[in-house]
């Protein structure tokens, strides 16, 4: 650690918000995986391989603003540890339940980091307003139109009520690289102030005042001729007794 993320305790640290952050995005990965390679055949083809990356990246997105969170943008913690918290109760099996422990870990981590320099409350709910609407629809357009299937194997045949198609995954990658890129832009950290225009007037102005406060050649002139006078001819010279 350095000496800054000692102050900020462990929760804190960068090392350990890109730690938590890489884990989301491998449990991301993971479930989108998992759901391709255990799915039923209408779900293994190019079109279920897509739906199932749609997935496991909305699963994923918090885990990368998590990471883009060191990069003077505290306030991505707290959408990311927010939006975890149903995405821990997306799975009816609860194979997801344990991303409330990295949520947990991401909310303390906002409260770490944001402590010594706070964000104003307009920015912080902005940015949290923001993801969790686009996320929750890339997650929402997943799963709002049925979409049945029927298949065949060699061993028998079956049929589901719904799977992810292009239509749905592709519209659902979308919104969640918005999701990502609006949190990157509005909690992106105060630029500081440009100079006052009365200060760079008053700094162009000096040189110019410097310049009309010098003597002219004609009066430096005159001003070598009176004191080459005074030297020549003493002071006492003009006097009459």
């Amino acid at each position: 650690m350095t000496g800054s993320d000692e102050a900020l305790g462990l929760a804190g640290a960068a090392g350990f918000v890109l730690a938590v952050g890489a884990f989301v995005v491998a449990a991301g990965l993971a479930l989108a995986a998992l759901r391709f390679v255990g799915g039923i055949p209408p779900e293994q083809g190019v079109e279920g391989a897509v739906g199932s990356f749609a997935l496991g990246a909305v699963v994923a997105a918090p885990g990368v603003l998590a990471m883009l969170a060191v990069r003077g943008r505290p306030a991505l913690l707290l959408p990311a540890a927010i939006v975890l918290i149903p995405l821990s109760f997306l799975s009816v099996a609860l194979v997801t339940l344990p991303l409330l422990i990295p949520a947990v870990m991401l909310m303390i981590g906002y409260g770490r980091r944001s402590s010594g320099r706070p964000e104003p409350r307009g920015k912080t709910s902005g940015t949290l307003l923001a993801v969790f609407v686009l996320l929750a629809a890339a997650v929402v357009i997943l799963f709002i139109h049925q979409d049945p299937r029927s298949y065949t194997t060699s061993t028998g045949g079956g049929s589901t009520s719904d799977v992810i198609t292009f239509f749905e995954s592709l519209p659902s990658l979308a919104l969640t690289a918005c999701a990502v890129a609006s949190g990157w832009v509005l909690a992106a950290p105060r630029r500081m102030s440009h100079q006052p225009e009365r200060t760079r007037l008053t700094q162009t102005r000096a040189p110019r005042e410097a310049l009309k406060s010098r003597p002219s050649p004609t009066a430096r002139a005159f001003d070598l001729l009176s004191a080459g006078a005074d030297r020549a001819v003493p002071h006492n010279a003009w006097r009459v007794d």
